[in-house]
Order: structure tokens, then sequence, then C-alpha cells
């Protein structure tokens, strides 16, 4: 548009808008408006309502065209440059389509006036829609050629048309309604709502934006759109308001209603208006017949839409294209005829627009520090024209509103998927500014309350590709809410700056974008993570919590434990997620937290869960609260106080409360039983002592081995407690909930009562009988125990003295006997003594209360009855009665009586319980005194212990009774004591409740049948016990065995080899080389890890089956509990074969298969390149005669291998020891029969699953492996596909008027491999890809083909046929590498291979002669030397197209060689290659065909014979490769042939071309990492000049030419002008320059023939 025709503020802006507002509505619809509104005021309402938009609307165009530079596009420009190009582009559309209906809204309304006019002129006697639509059709034709021819004539026709508007107000006003026939009959109430009406008149207001819509044809679009666009506004909102009085006075309303054409016939000249009319509809069509396709060039150009619609013509740049497409929809518009029903859709679609108008001022002034306009408003302007437009929208049709808003939120999101950017930004970078500002303000007012904490997360992931599942759990704490800033640290030791800013933020490619991710450099990770918690993050938004994974395998213990600490002074939640990468988060079914105490930890883990529960991936999750209890009495309270813990925080969770109280196991191993297989632990960081770091994280890193994925948590201070948690206290306050399960114990019973020493000396006596009877209780029961123990042991020490130094296993087997025993033969004994035991003392105590006296009387002293105004009424009553007597009779039997039966017996039955424990702890002391390989087995320790334990039993067991026995005397104190003491025994008697008693009595009968079955299970878990330890015995040694093959048979064996090849590498032969090879192989085939697998496997099975068997045993609840609950505890049958078999097949062997399988991958990974490295010395030795081969170089690169690989070997040694050790230590974790006995609770339902998912897991793995077939074959069908149809034409870019040499010197530079990776390359690598190969002895499996069809010619040539054998194909398609290959294989008797003259215009005689003496070794002519070589000699021409120039007599030599061949060929094998477009050439002019035997041309490789070429040379360099991000390593055999089948496609299948593309494709080199880049089709640039073309094929047909022979090739042309144009292509790369020998440049050799061929140059 520069250089057209521009316009100002009144032609450009102010007309073409005035015309649009005084448009078709105020002709044709007005009137209507006004009489069906019925009230003048309603009338104006209505217009003055539409005029809030247009007004602020108008103000806000205004405001923000004179902040930025307004270019073609006008609306749709402004807001996609303020709310950004999706937003935009989805108002834009609409706009475009809104403008384009309004085309037709108006030549509708212009139908209807011209039918007025033409009905009467061709005899019409209804006007139809039919009608319209031809007329509007006519017309929209017309104007669409108008503004096709030229914009600028559609532009000066608007000044006629304001005029004849002008002219035909005046007109109307001076009109009259005398003698029109109006209709005056009264019209009673509205006929039409508001809202239609509002509908139906808005779109005259929207007039004011097609000024806007030619922003790009204004001289000053920021002086001239706000001018221009208020001025029209304002002048439309008069003439409206105006014209609206005047008709709502002057014309009848049934006329108003009734009559579309009032205003004309009311008009004192009809014609005017009806010029008026068409003036105004035509120039508003017109108006918009210019702006739309504007609109959509503009959306084009910002690829929005198609980029045709936003090509222009002409100086004036005519959006042509887009001109049409606004045809067609305005045609669509005209073709639905109703001009209410287009008004309606206009109206909701401009409306939308001009909301996010308003709305884009709005932010724009609220939000843009940019945003600096000349015509300034106020903010509520835009805001009120924002929400008015938004409510009018809703208003007038809710449904239609919907739909638009519909339609551009669709678009939105289309465009949002596309990615589209503006370089300078939009106004959202701003708001979201404002919005954090101000919500930051208001965050950092107040802090938050616990209970809504929202985690702030500071995860260091250590590198986000190796620890993805630290970024999904972080976001699953995170959830909607949370925050997350993942740091990525590069420990750099040396770095001088600890976090340098250049390349800290990361780009959001292949990361999760609700993340914000960093990368910083620190010289220690430990003092980065501490650097980074102490500044990062501000107010309102800091981060609260620390995350990372465990420091497993740190090397600074003390520094990690600094850090922790440093960060709960910095006063952070801390949480450290060891992650088990074999099980990850297992099924997402169940969370374990641990508690020893109710902390702040306990809120953070809650919180935490909470959010984890909130995830989709836990959102089905079962939480398990475990409290660590050490004190089994407090088990009540503590439960409770979980419980309320939990409600506190709505938090639903099962809560068990584990007793340490007997066992006080290690927390670890107590969680290890308990935790076995939940998905995730919680667990505290405790506080780390100085000096123990190490110990503490060896220790945690023994736990976590065994347990499956664990969070350590420490909390901050924002979770400190501030009630607090004490047991003792809580039970202060508990009242008397609990009060009766707590005893308090005396040493003592309380005696001396006041008065009576006669009361003293009875309960005296009751105490002390009961103690004889407690102790002849307990010797009887404990002594028979223990001698039953001693037995064993005398027995056991018995048998082992029969043994010949028995060994561990026999011990154990005795043992295993001798306890299968006690429980057949001699626990009877025990509970005998328990039954007898327990009857007589309950008989003897039942005895004494029944020998107690019945009453006896106690005497009151004065103190005891004086009057104590706190004493209650009946108290009072009682002193003042016994104050006379100073005496009472107390029935002390009963008393007694009651107490034993309401307290002792149900105590009695409770320390009975004792018993148990000591069983319980005895056969503890029993399985703690182990026997293994590293001790005698010494049974006296044994007795020494039992015995210790014993006494200390029976100890603990008579203190119980006595406090029982005090208890039970002091109760009798208590109530003798009391003056109501007679009455409170006849209350008893009446309540004594007979059953319970008899009951009470049945439950301590019952106790030793209870106790039996009880120790029974406790011994069976003793033997399951000795099981496991035989299993462990087992299995431990058959392990190691298993890796000692390994490590000496594989790793061992590697080492020694690798030696031997340092040894004898320096003067090493190609045999010697073949040896080692052949050797290495066989290395790598010495062990078979699934084999080893298979064994121990096997090993396992019948090991399980040999020592484990199903046992009953007590559950991990029941012996949890089993300190107060004894009583019918059903046994489980625990099937130990299975849940041993199970844990060791996927917790052991499964990791066994890891340790060997690592092991055994890295020593072939290593065997494999010294196998390379010794393929590239063989290689190289194989071309010592090439001059560039360096063998020096490459024997040191082969050193420097074996020396790497064998360190790497000695750290697989150490690693495998290491791995297998920590399997071991597993292996005797894991078989303990607690771990048993917790894991058969939940593994029966999950061994038959695991059987079931692994027979499913076979049948889908089928499945599988069937598909994988069948894509293999589709792919290798493709593959066939593209081999069998390349593509061989390009669609090529319409050339450039850029400088030739610079597209053809970008396009070398983007083909070939850069100097500077040339130079990083090593040497090496390139000579296996560009250096000269000597063909192997064998045949070719990738040519057999054209071998055949050289055998056959050689069979032929034996046979006396005369002739040569001709090998061609593209340059580097390997046709001298196949020539030679057949002549190792097939020629017999002697080669000769014949070099071509080099510098040479001379191609005499003489020049062959000296070719062959210098091949042969004999002197004289060319027919001597035939003569005399050995009949059957074999003479090869390379390169056929060097003994040639294209000149007058350069065929000459060719003419003798083939005369030689004629007169020879059957003398003498002839061997011919070159490539094929010289053969196509010179067979015109040489009878070449007639002395050949036959002519094999070497087709192109498949893609997989270009994979094997490729990646052959590429294993031997020593170098791996990224494609596509991903290692080399990790490639799947698919992505594999991605890449080749395009290298293959890309290369045409020439071998020698692929080689050169592969290099030409290393964007760049990382230490010994390639980097490869995206493999693309490309063309050579059609910049070629028709000299450039020819010089190309002259060198082409020639391979090498020097510039003399080029003169000669070139005779009829200066020396000058051929240097020039030979120059020119050496400048641009496409010609290379060695020796003053000019050649096509081999990177480019792929693109020229493909671009010869097809300029016809070539065939």
């Amino acid at each position: 548009m520069s250089q057209g025709k521009k316009f100002g503020a009144f032609g450009g802006v102010f007309t073409p808008s005035i015309l649009t507002i005084l448009g078709v509505i105020m002709y044709m619809r007005l009137g209507m408006v006004v009489g069906n509104a019925g009230t003048l005021f309603t009338t104006i309402a209505i217009i003055l309502l539409a005029h809030i938009v247009s007004v602020t609307t108008g103000l806000s165009v205004s405001s923000v065209a004179t902040d930025k530079k307004i270019k073609a596009g006008g609306i749709y420009y402004m807001l996609s440059r303020s709310l950004g190009l999706p937003i935009g582009g989805a108002i834009g559309i609409t706009l475009f389509v809104a403008t384009a209906l309004s085309i037709a809204l108006y030549l509708i309304g212009f139908g209807e006036s011209a039918m007025v006019v033409l009905s009467d002129y061709l005899s019409i006697e209804e006007i139809t829609t039919n009608h319209l639509r031809v007329i509007g059709s006519i017309a929209l034709l017309v104007m669409v050629t108008i503004a096709y021819i030229s914009t600028s004539v559609a532009i000066k026709s608007q000044y006629f048309i304001l005029f004849a508007i002008v002219l035909s107000l005046i007109s109307i006003f001076l009109g009259t309604s005398e003698g029109k026939g109006f209709d005056t009959s009264h019209v009673e109430g509205k006929t039409v709502g508001f809202s239609t009406l509002f509908g139906i008149f808005f779109p005259a207001v929207t007039g004011f934006t097609a000024g806007v819509a030619m922003s790009g044809d204004l001289k000053n679009p920021k002086k001239a759109i706000p001018w221009g666009t208020m001025s029209a506004v304002v002048v439309g909102l008069v003439v409206y308001i105006i014209l609206s009085i005047f008709i709502h006075y002057s014309i009848p309303q049934a006329e108003l209603i009734n009559n579309n054409n009032a205003l004309v016939q009311f008009g004192l000249v009809p014609g005017l208006v009806i010029a008026g009319i068409w003036g105004a509809t035509l120039s508003s069509a017109l108006g918009g017949i210019l702006g739309a396709p504007r609109i959509l060039q503009a959306m084009s150009i910002d690829k929005i839409t198609p980029y045709i619609f936003g090509k222009g013509v002409g100086n004036d740049n005519e959006p042509r294209n887009a001109l049409i497409l606004s045809f067609i929809i305005a045609e669509a518009g005209i073709l639905i005829g109703e001009l209410n029903v287009i008004a309606e859709i206009v109206a909701m679609f401009y409306m939308a627009a001009y909301m996010f108008i308003n709305l884009s001022c709005f932010l724009e002034q609220w939000a843009s520090p940019d945003f600096r306009p000349k015509f300034k408003i106020s903010l509520f302007v835009p805001l009120i024209g924002t929400i008015a437009t938004f409510l009018l929208m809703v208003q007038l049709n809710l449904a239609a509103a919907l739909i638009s808003v519909a339609i551009m939120a669709l678009v939105f999101i289309w465009l949002t998927r596309r990615h589209l950017e503006l370089g300078s930004g939009d106004v959202w970078q701003s708001v979201w500014s404002s919005v954090v500002k101000i919500g930051l303000k208001n965050l950092g007012k107040k802090s938050t309350h616990k209970r809504n904490w929202e985690p702030n997360i500071l995860l260091f992931s250590g590198g986000t590709a190796a620890r993805p599942h630290l970024l999904s759990f972080s976001k699953s704490i995170a959830g909607r809410k949370g925050m997350i800033s993942n740091f990525d640290l590069i420990e750099t030791p040396g770095v001088d700056v600890l976090f340098p800013k250049h390349e800290q933020a990361v780009n959001d490619d292949g990361y999760d974008d609700s993340i914000f991710h960093r990368k910083q450099e620190c010289q220690n990770i430990f003092k980065g993570i501490e650097a980074i918690a102490s500044t990062y993050g501000f107010s309102g938004v800091e981060p609260n919590t620390i995350m990372m994974g465990w420091a497993r395998n740190t090397k600074n213990p003390i520094g990690f434990s600094q850090m922790t600490k440093k960060l709960g002074v910095l006063d952070y939640n801390v949480l450290y997620l060891d992650y088990d990468k074999e099980k990850g988060f297992g099924q997402y079914k169940r969370i374990d937290i641990w508690w020893k105490e109710i902390n702040q930890e306990s809120d953070l883990g809650l919180q935490l869960v909470r959010m984890l529960l909130a995830s989709p991936d836990w959102n089905n999750t079962q939480l398990r609260i475990l409290y660590l209890n050490n004190d089994n009495s407090q088990k009540l309270i503590v439960e409770d106080a979980v419980r309320k813990r939990l409600e506190a925080l709505r938090v639903d969770a099962d809560v068990e409360v584990v007793n340490n109280e007997l066992e006080k196991k290690g927390f670890y191993e107590v969680v290890k039983i308990n935790s076995f297989e939940t998905d995730l632990i919680l667990l505290n960081i405790p506080e780390i002592e100085e000096g123990e770091e190490s110990t503490f994280i060896g220790n945690t890193n023994a736990f976590l081995d065994v347990m499956g994925t664990t969070l350590l948590l420490k909390a901050s201070s924002h979770f400190y407690d501030e009630e607090g948690f004490d047991p003792l206290l809580e039970m202060k306050y508990q009242g008397e909930e609990f009060a009766s399960l707590y005893i308090e114990k005396t040493d003592a019973v309380v005696l001396g009562l006041p008065g009576y020493e006669l009361l003293d000396k009875k309960i005296t006596i009751i105490d002390d009988k009961i103690h004889a009877l407690n102790i002849a209780f307990i010797n009887r029961v404990y002594d028979t125990w223990f001698d039953v123990w001693s037995s064993y042991i005398a027995l056991f020490k018995e048998r082992l003295d029969a043994e010949d130094n028995p060994s561990i296993e026999k011990a154990l087997e005795i043992e295993q006997k001798l306890l299968e025993d006690i429980v057949d033969n001699r626990l009877g004994k025990i509970t005998a003594a328990i039954s007898l035991g327990i009857e007589s003392h309950v008989k003897a105590v039942r005895k004494l209360v029944e020998l107690a006296p019945i009453s006896i009387e106690r005497i009151y002293t004065k103190e005891e009855l004086q009057a104590d105004p706190k004493d209650s009424p009946k108290l009072a009553r009682l002193k003042r009665k016994y104050s006379r007597k100073k005496k009472q009779n107390i029935r002390f039997a009963k008393i007694v009586q009651h107490h034993f039966e309401n307290s002792y017996l149900y105590h009695f039955k409770t320390k009975l319980n004792v018993l148990g424990l000591s069983s319980f702890l005895i056969n503890k002391t029993i399985k703690d005194w182990s026997i293994d390989n590293e001790r005698a087995i010494n049974l006296n320790d044994l007795k020494e212990l039992l015995s210790v334990q014993f006494k200390k039993e029976k100890n603990i067991f008579l203190q119980e009774l006595n406090s029982l026995g005090r208890i039970f005397c002091n109760s009798i104190t208590v109530d003798v004591d009391k003056l109501d003491v007679n009455n409170l025994s006849l209350n008893r008697e009446e309540e004594r409740a007979g059953k319970v008693i008899k009951n009470a009595f049945l439950s301590i009968a019952a106790y030793p049948g209870n106790w039996h079955s009880n120790q029974k299970h406790l011994i069976n878990q003793l033997l399951v016990n000795i099981q496991l330890t035989r299993l462990r015995k087992t299995l431990i040694p058959f392990v190691k065995q298993s890796a000692k093959t390994i490590d000496k048979d594989f790793i061992q064996s590697s080492l020694n080899l690798f030696n031997r090849i340092e040894d004898q590498i320096d003067k090493i032969s190609l045999e010697k080389l073949g040896d080692f090879e052949a050797k290495l192989l066989s290395v790598s085939n010495t062990i078979n890890v699934d084999n080893l697998i298979k064994s121990i496997t096997q090993k396992v099975d019948k090991s399980v089956i040999k020592y484990c068997d199903s046992s009953e045993l007590l559950s991990a609840k029941q012996i949890n509990e089993f300190e107060n609950n004894q009583y019918d505890l059903p046994p489980s049958k625990i099937n130990v074969r299975k849940v041993s078999g199970h844990l060791i097949e996927n917790e052991l062997v499964s990791k066994i298969k890891d340790v060997f399988q690592l092991a055994h991958n890295a020593v072939n990974s290593e065997v494999v390149k010294v196998e390379n490295a010794l393929r590239l010395l063989k290689f190289t030795l194989q071309n010592i005669e090439n001059e560039s081969a360096n063998s020096d170089e490459i024997t040191e690169k082969v050193k420097e291998s074996l020396t790497e690989a064998k360190e790497h070997l000695v750290t697989v040694q150490t690693r495998l020891n290491g791995d297998i050790k920590t399997v071991l230590e597993l292996l005797n974790k894991m078989l303990k029969d607690e771990i048993i006995i917790s894991r058969a609770d939940t593994l029966d339902g999950v061994i038959l699953r695991e059987k079931t998912r692994k027979g499913a897991a076979k049948y889908l793995n089928n499945i599988k492996n069937r598909f994988e077939k069948i894509n293999n074959e589709v792919d290798r069908l493709l593959i066939k596909a593209r081999d069998l149809f390349a593509i061989t034409g390009y669609q090529y870019r319409t050339k450039s008027v850029q400088n030739p040499h610079n597209r053809l010197a970008d396009f070398m530079d983007s083909v070939s491999l850069s100097p500077t990776l040339e130079n990083q390359l090593p040497f090496y690598y390139k000579q296996l890809f560009l250096g000269k190969h000597i063909a192997p002895d064998k045949l070719l499996q990738n040519r057999l083909t054209e071998l055949e069809m050289a055998r056959k010619s050689i069979e032929r040539f034996k046979s006396g046929r005369t002739g040569a054998i001709l090998f061609t194909g593209d340059p580097f398609a390997g046709k001298s590498y196949l020539m030679h290959n057949v002549v190792n294989v097939y020629c017999e008797k002697k080669v000769y291979n014949i070099v071509a003259p080099i510098h040479t215009i001379n191609f005499s005689d003489k020049v062959f002669d000296n070719a062959l003496n210098v091949a042969t070794g004999i002197e004289g002519s060319y027919i001597q030397i035939m003569n005399e070589l050995p009949e059957g000699s074999t003479l090869v021409f390379e390169d056929l197209e060097l003994w040639w120039t294209r000149s007058a007599k350069g065929a000459d030599l060719l003419d003798r060689i083939m005369s030689v061949v004629k007169s020879y060929g059957h003398k003498h094998l002839f061997l011919f290659d070159c490539n094929i477009y010289f053969y196509q050439h010179i067979r015109q002019y040489i009878a070449i065909d007639s002395k050949l035997l036959s002519t094999i041309t070497v087709s192109p490789l498949k893609t997989n014979e270009i994979n094997g070429a490729v990646m052959d040379r590429h294993s031997s360099g020593g170098v791996s490769f990224l494609w596509k991000g991903k290692p080399e390593k990790e490639l799947k055999q698919r992505e594999q042939n991605q890449l080749f089948k395009k290298l293959t496609s890309k290369s045409d299948g020439n071998v020698g071309f692929s080689f050169y593309m592969w290099l030409a494709n290393i964007s760049s080199i990382e230490g010994s990492v390639l980097d490869l880049k995206k493999m693309e089709s490309l063309e050579l640039p059609n910049v070629l000049l028709s000299d450039w073309n020819l010089m190309l094929l002259q060198i082409l047909l020639h391979k090498q030419i020097d510039f003399n022979q080029l003169c000669t090739v070139y005779h009829t042309e200066s020396s000058e002008s051929i240097n020039t144009t030979l120059q020119s292509l050496v400048r641009a790369g496409i010609v290379l320059n060695s020796n003053n020998l000019f050649e096509i440049s081999p990177y480019a050799l792929p693109y020229l023939i493909k671009y010869l061929r097809k300029h016809q140059l070539i065939n």
C-alpha cells in the first residue's frame, strides 16, 4: 500500500463511517422501530442504549489507535497486537464474517427500496424474497466489480453518495402525511418486544468501524481514526434522535408498523429519498466490500488464515483473493433474503467483537506500561463498554450469544494450538504481571493457617530426564493449587560464579509447562541447594517445601546432613523421596504413615497425603496410620488421640497401634514387617547426631533397599503443634472412661485402721496367704516349664554328640525335630501344670474368702465422726447416727466376697496373660540364640540364657500376682473405712450377678487350653524360622557361586584376554588380529545370564519344597495385641512354601537377574569396544599403503581403548561384588518368620493374582510378539516400497533474486560437514567413511546378483569368448569395490591394475604403453606387453572416464583400449568401471558395447543394507550418536529403521552418498557423541547459470579434469572466461580443487545428479 493514494480523516474515516451509520436501517427500519416501540421514550432509549456501545467502543478504538501504529486490518490489527494472535484471530474471523454478511444486509435493503420503484415498471403485483435476492445479487456483482478494479474509485464515489443522503434527509424533513393515504388506525400496545427492536436497530450504529477497517489506506491513522470515528458517531446519534422524534410526530404509528417504505412515501420528493436509500445502502455495502477483504488479508499475512488470501495486486496491494471470498459469504447472506434475520446475526457478531475491543482498551490502560495514547479516556469507559456489550448480547439473544462465544472459543483454541506468536508481544504479560502483583500484595498481608496450607515446592530433580518420578510425584502433591520450581543443578567445582545467569532458563519444549524449570551450575550440590533455598522466592509466594531424591549414593554424608539441618533452620518442610525403580509406586493402592509420636511431622504427613489423594493416580488409595507404641498400657489413649487428629484434619484412615513393648525391635525393623507390601511409606527424618552421619545414611539405605518407595519428611514450624501431646497428661483428662483399665501398683497393704487391730490382722492374714499361694503356683508352673526346655537342651546336646563334627545343617535338622517333639509330646506337661496351678490357686483363695468372719465390730473415734461443712447430707446423717453408738458391726464376709468375685477374679484372669507373654519372650530367647557358621554350637549358652529368662519371668509374674493380692486387700480396707459400708454391701448383694461370676470362673478355667494353643503356634513360628534359616544356608552359597561364575569365567577371563592383546598390540599381525577377534566373540558367548537365573530358580524351587511347608501361626495383628488378648485366637494356616517362594522369586531373583545382566551387558559393551578398535586397526593395516592411514595413531587409540576397558571391568567386578552383598543381605532380612507372617496376610490373593497375571502376561506377550512381527513386516514392506518407488522429483521454489553464489554456497554449507566439525571428528572415524577400503576375498552379500552376472561372464571368457566386463553405475555406488571383489573371488591368475594418466592432453599410444609398463613391469609397446603377459591375466582399468577428454582426439586412447580388447580379449580378461553418465555419453561416439562380454550395472542398496554398511563403520569408530535427542542405545528398532529409511531415500540407495550424507548430518560433537540433525530432503537451488550447468556436466563426465583439459573441451572460449566460470563454482564449494585437478564435491554430487536429470542434461 506504500505507493498507493492515502486518505485523510474526512475522506478515509468520517465519510465511510457516516455513510454506513446512516444506511439501510435508517431508511427501511427506523420507522418500524419507532412504530413498534409505542412511545417516544422507548425509541430514544433504544437509540441511546445502542450508542452506549458505539460511543464507548468508538472511544476505545480511538484511544488504542493513537497509541500504536495502525496498519491494514483495522480492528483486527489493533486487537491482535494487543490481545495476541489467538484472540485477535478469533475476533478477526468473526468480524470478517459479520462485515461480509453486513454487505448482504445493505443490499437486501437496497433491493426492497429498488423494488418499490421497479415493481410499477415491471408490472410486479407482489414483491417476494426471490425478487430481493435477484436485485441484491446483481448489485453485489456490480459493487465487487468496482472494488476489484480500483479502491480509489470506490472511495471517491462516497462524496456524491453523502450529498445524496443529505438531500434525502432534507426531503424527509420537508415531507407531509397529507394526501398520502397513510393508515391512521389506532394501535393497541406494542406488537414487537424491546430486545427484538434493539437487535433490528443495533446494526445502524456499527458503521463507525468502516473507517477503522481502512486503516492501511490512511495518511495518519493515529489522528484520522479518533476524529473521524467519534465525529461520525456523534453526527449519527444526533441524526437518529432528531429523525426519530420527527417520525414519531409526523407519520401515523400504524403506517410505520405495516409499511417499511413509509419514509419514501412521506418525503417531499420521494425520488430523493430513494436516491438517498440507494446511495446509503450501496455505499455501506461498498464499505463492507472494501473493509472485509482487508481484514482477511491482514489475518492471512499473520498466517491465521490461508496465505492465498494475503496476496495483493498492484501498487495498492489490492486483496483480490480475499475479495472473492467476501463476495461468496455476502452472496450467501443475500440468498437468505430476510433482512431481520441477517440483522440479528450481524448484530451478535459485531457486539462480540466490540466487547473485546473495549476489553482490549481496558487491559491496555490498566496493565500495560507501554500504553501511552494521545487520545486519553477514563478507565471506566472501556469497562462500561465491555459490561454493557456483554449484557446486551445476553439480553438480546442468549442462545445466539452463547453460539457466537463458542465459535470464537473454538477458533481461539485452534489458533492457540498452532502456537502463533508476534514478535512485538501482547498485553497479557502485563495483565498477568498486574494480577500477580495484586495477589502477592494480598498474600503477603497475612500468614496462611496450616489447614489451608498449599505446597510451594523447590524440586531438585537431579536431571529432569533422569528422575521423571520426582516430577510426577511433586505434581501429585502440588495438585492444581500448589507451585513447583524444578532446578537441575550441574556440579562444576571450578565454576567462578556460583549461579551464572546465562542459560538458566530452560526451554519448555519437552518439559511440563505446569512446572517452572531452571538449570544452574554450582560448585557443590548441597551448598547449591542451600544457596537456592536461602534466596529463591519473594513475599507472598515463598517456597515452603524442599523435595529431592534421598542421597543414597552420596559420597559426602556430612555435607548432606549439614544441608538437612540448614534447611530445617531455614524453616522448610523437607521431603526426601527414595524411589524403588522396580516397584515404582506399585498399584497406588496403599499409603502407610508411621508415627512414633504426634508432632508437627504428623500434620505435615497428613497434609501431603490429603494432596496426594486428590490426584488422579492416588484417588482410590487406602491410608493407614501406624503408631509405634513402646508402652502398650497407653494403647487406647494413643489410638483415641490419633483419631482426634485425623478428625481435625478431615482425613479418613485406618489406625493401627503397633505394640513394641515386648520385643523392643528397632523402628526400621518394625516398619519392614508391617509395611513391606505398601505402595508408599511416609517416615519422619530423625535428628542426625554429629559424627553419626555415615552410620545413619548406611542404616537408612539398608532399610530402603528392602522397602518400596519411601518418603522421608521433616516439618517446618508452620506445622508446630501448639497443644503438644503427652499420653500421661491425656490420661489425666480422660475421666472415668479408661480408669478401670489402669490399676495403681502399691508396695504394701494399707493397714492401721484407727480403733480396731483385729480388722488389720484379718486383712494381713489374707494378704500373706495369697502371697504364699502365688509362690506355690508360680514354682509349679515355671519349674515344670524349665524342666521341659532343659530336657530339650539335654537331648539336643546328646544328639549332637552322637554326630561326628556335625554341620550347621545337621544341627538345624536336630533342632527342628526336637521342637516338633515339644509340640507333640511335652507341651501338654506344661499345660497340665498351669491348669493344676490355676485350679489350686483359685480354690485356695476362694477358701480364704469363705473363712472370713461374717461380721466384725468397727469402733469409730471422735475425730472420724466430727461434722464437716463439706459433708454430703447422707454422710452428715450417718455421722450423727454413729456419734451416739461410736461403733458398727460390719458385714466383713460379704465385703470380702464382693471384691473376690468382682475384682480379684477379673484381674486374675488378666494377670494370667503374663504366662503367655513369658512363653513369647522365652521363645524369643531361643530364637535369638542363633546357630551360624561364625561360632561353635554352644548349648551351655542357651541353657544359661533360658535360666536367666525363666528367673526374670518368675519374678515378673510374682510381682503381678502379689500386686493383685494387695489391691484385693486394699479394696477391702477402703470399704471397711466407709460409714455406709453395710448399706453398700446390701445394695451389692441385690445387684450380684451370678452368671457373670460363673463366666469369670469359666474364663479362668479355659486359660490353660488357650495357652497351649498359643504356645503351639509360637513354637510353630520357631519352626518356621528354622525352615527359613535352612533355606538361607542353602541359597546363599549357591548365589555366591553363581556370582563367582560371572566374575571368574566372564569378567576375569575378559580382563586376561585384554591383557594378552595389550602385550602384543605393538607388533601384532593381521592373522593374530583375526584370532583375537574370534576370541572376543567367544568371550561374549561364555555366559548365558538366563541359564544362570534358571539354575538359581530351580535351586530355589527345590530348596523351598525341601525345607518349607504350611504351618499354623498367629497373625501379625494377633502378635501385636498378644499382651492384652490371648483367648480364642484362631491361627492362620500359612503356606510358608508358597509365601517364601513368591518373595524370593519376585523380590530376590529379579534383583539377582538385574545384577547379573548389568554386569554381563557392561562386559559385553567393553568387549564390543575392544573388538571395534581391533577392527579399525585391521582396516588400517590392510590399507597401510594408503598415505592417509596412520597406523601408529590407531595403535595408540587401541591401547587407550584397552586401558579404559580394563578399568571399566575392574569397576564392574567391584560393583558386582557389592551388589551381590546387598542382595544377600536382603535375602537374610527377608527370610525371617516375622516377614513371612506379615506378608502372608496380603500375599495369598496376590500370589493367585500373580499366577493369573503371569498367564495373562504370557498370552498378551504372544499377541504382542505377533503384532510386532506384523509391524516389522509392514515396516519392511514400506521400506521396500520406498526402495522401489523412490521419489525422484520435488517442488522447486520460485527462483530468488539473491546472489546465486551465495545461494549455492549456503546450500553447500547445509549439505556438507563443516570444517570445524571435520577437525573435531576423529581421524580414524573419517577414514572409515571416506577412505578407500580393500575389497574382501569373500562374496559381498549385498551384491550377489551382480556377482552372479560377473561369474557367468568370466565363465564365458574361459570358454573362449572375447570381450571385456564393464561395471557401471552412479558415482560412489561401489563399482570399483565390486570389481575388485570379483577379482579377489573369481580371478585366479595374475592381476594388473592399469592406472589412468593424469594432467595430460596427449593421447598417443606412448601414454598407453607407459601405463601398461608401470602396471606390468614389462618394457616395450602395448603389443609386446600383451604378448608377454601370462595367458589368462586380468587387466583392471578403474575409472575409464579418466582415459578420455571431450575433444577432437580425446577418444583416441579409448579407441586404442577397445582395439586391444578386440585383439587380446580371448587371451586376457579385461575389467573396466566408469560412471553411468560417461558410459551413456561415450557409447554414442565409440562402439564400446561391441567389445563387451557384459555390462554390469551396480544397483542401489536396500534400507537394511545401507543400515548395515553405515553401522559397521560407525561401530568401529569408537563413538556413539544422538538422534532426535535420544542416545543410540535407547533407539528402538523402529526408530533406527526410520533413520535409515530417510538416509536411503535421500541417497537413493547409493552407499557412497549415504556415507557422505551421514557425516554431513552431524550437527555437533560432544566428546565422543555425535548429535545427528533431522534428515531433510533438499534440492540444489535453481540458481545455476547456463555456463555453470555445462561446466558441471563436463566435470561429472570426466570425474576429474585439469584446467588444460577444460580449455581443450571449451576450445572456442577464452581461458579467462573458462577460469571465471570455474572459479565461481570453486568459490561456491560445489567444485573442489585438489592439486589443480577439479572434481565435483562428493557432498554435492547426489543433488547435482538430480538437478541435471531434472533439466534433462543427463538421462
